[in-house]
């Protein structure tokens, strides 16, 4: 962390952004840097995000500076005075003081954080006249002690949302929340319900996207906040499990997340080092880390509806499914995209096939149709259900697990691997040996569920090595249809339910 006194803040702009604001201070214009830019500056933060303070006029200095910038202008908030500039990487918002603010200082006490309540004036372009820090409440000694710690109790009553920012800064800047501060939330905790949820979500994804989230989330569930905003998770508390497990479904739970970060940090440290590229490259896309976080924090959230005591053991019969119901609520709620919905829910639905195979692997041998099955429902979620595994089974260690559960998990992930590419992706690559129009206008078929089923069933015999060619595919689909429980998938027949499953 640099020292103020000893900081070149003007080095860190860009050339544009110092000429301009240099020629605001000579007209006149009271033109400061304040906020999150001056927090990352101490911090030795790269910046990209740069927040302008003026006395006046700034949506007219935005559209000056885009021009003059060539960038693009977006007005934020036409009532505030809020827009911001976006040129070569970098974010520019201009803002005039807030909620009728007469002067800077009294602007910066309306904001959230103490840390993000410093500022400097540009008075002058003389580079050799240091700038004086504006710190009204203390915001530098905290980034300094590294933590995270409200202005006033009233901007929580302003903006609830601000709770949520506190947890993830505290989050993304590796710091520790003011035990005050997390008095405040709570006390003002239920507010939170008077936010947008699409505010809520951004804000839980920005938390979990930062590489280290679980001490933060675990202070947000202890707080009562993360249980206000997902009953849910609630629900997990004191929920036993014995067996594999030395934690009950709540504490394993977050323990799960915890791994999750472990294993994205450095995936060598549980796969071979071979794979490690492959993983990485596996989780920069589409959010995928964000949502294998949201996966390991859901994925027994069906076991407190499921649990059944028997003598000395405890079940949990189709929590998998039940839990990706759960999920799929609690994300419609949060109007989360269909898209990443469906990705959390189906990992959450098939967590635990990894692990029935491994019991399989333990005793003998997979065998090839259910390798190919679980490829077929992971589809490009393989790698993301491993990880999930691996950081579920870390998180066990109950007196019933076997120690050789992380080993053969590798084992099976190796295998997966090695049968798909060679095995599954050739197939992909190549035309289908018959196709749906085939089951038409050959065997006669109505078009339907079952067609699906076949050609999935077909696909295993390909890859089984039991057909090679199109003849050899015609022929097993003969052989196929003249199991009586075909026959009424014929033209002109009807079709049982149970047929079709």
């Amino acid at each position: 962390m640099a020292d103020f006194l000893k900081l070149d803040v003007r080095g860190f702009l860009p050339p544009q952004v110092l000429g301009f604001v240099h020629k605001c201070a000579r007209e006149g214009v009271k033109i400061y840097m304040a906020g999150g830019t001056i927090r990352d500056m101490i911090l030795g933060r790269e910046v990209k995000d740069i927040d302008l303070t003026v006395s006046r006029d700034a949506l007219a200095l935005a559209q000056n500076f885009a021009e003059t910038v060539h960038g693009t202008f977006i007005l934020l908030d036409d009532v505030e005075k809020v827009a911001r500039v976006v040129f070569e990487g970098y974010q520019i918002d201009f803002a005039e003081f807030r909620k009728g603010s007469q002067t800077l200082e009294e602007d910066l006490r309306l904001r959230d954080l103490t840390i993000n309540a410093l500022a400097v004036c540009f008075a002058d372009d003389k580079r050799e006249v240091p700038l004086t820090l504006i710190d009204p409440v203390g915001g530098h000694a905290d980034i300094e002690d590294r933590l995270i710690r409200f202005i006033t109790g009233q901007g929580i009553i302003d903006d609830p949302l601000r709770m949520l920012r506190a947890y993830r800064f505290a989050a993304t800047l590796d710091f520790k929340i003011d035990p005050a501060s997390r008095e405040m939330i709570r006390r003002y905790g239920a507010l939170i319900k008077n936010t947008s949820v699409e505010r809520i979500a951004y804000e839980l994804n920005a938390l979990f996207g930062a590489k280290n989230s679980y001490p933060a989330l675990r202070w947000m569930a202890e707080d009562g906040l993360f249980p206000t905003i997902c009953p849910e998770i609630e629900d997990m508390c004191g929920v036993q499990q014995y067996g594999y497990h030395h934690l009950d479904v709540y504490g394993h739970s977050f323990l799960t997340l915890y791994y999750i970060e472990k294993i994205e940090a450095n995936p060598a440290d549980y796969f071979p080092d071979k794979y490690k590229g492959e993983i990485e490259d596996y989780l920069q896309h589409d959010a995928k880390s964000v949502l294998l976080k949201w996966a390991a924090l859901f994925h027994d959230i069906g076991k407190p509806k499921t649990a059944e005591e028997g003598g000395e053991k405890f079940t949990f019969y189709n929590h998998d499914q039940v839990g990706a119901a759960i999920f799929a609520n609690f994300a419609r709620r949060l109007k989360w995209s269909h898209k990443h919905l469906e990705f959390v829910e189906k990992l959450i639905c098939l967590h635990m096939r990894p692990f029935h195979l491994v019991n399989i692997l333990r005793s003998g041998e997979v065998t090839p149709r259910a390798l190919g099955r679980l490829i077929r429902e992971t589809g490009d979620e393989l790698t993301g259900l491993f990880v999930l595994a691996m950081a579920d089974s870390l998180a066990g260690l109950g007196p019933a697990k076997p120690d050789d559960c992380e080993a053969l998990l590798v084992q099976l992930f190796e295998t997966t691997l090695t049968f798909y590419k060679e095995k599954v992706k050739p197939l992909l690559t190549r035309p289908r040996l018959i196709t749906g129009h085939d089951l038409i206008n050959i065997f006669h078929l109505e078009p339907g569920p079952f067609f699906k089923v076949l050609m999935e069933e077909l696909e295993d015999a390909q890859v089984e090595g039991r057909v090679n060619t199109r003849g050899e595919a015609l022929d097993w689909v003969t052989a196929r249809l003249k199991e009586d429980k075909c026959s009424p998938h014929r033209k002109g027949a009807k079709c049982a339910k149970e047929d079709l499953e």
